[in-house]
């Protein structure tokens, strides 16, 4: 049933270019946001499973009054 709508669409064979291209397009960007970061701020927040307080403190501003 669905098929028969999507054969009536015209050019429907463009929409899974445009979602590969969006999901490629934030995959790039949060590569390149991770490597941007620095290591200090990745090592807490890969750390916040294994802290045992209720609140836990990610900001940088934050890591210095612990």
């Amino acid at each position: 049933m669905l098929s028969n709508y999507l054969t009536s669409i015209e050019n429907v064979s463009v929409f899974p270019i445009i979602g590969l291209l969006i999901f490629f397009t934030i995959f790039i960007v949060i590569v390149i946001w991770v490597f941007k970061k620095d290591k200090p701020y990745m090592e807490n927040l890969a750390n916040i499973p294994l802290q045992e307080n209720d609140h836990v403190k990610i900001n940088d501003e934050n890591k210095n009054e612990k």
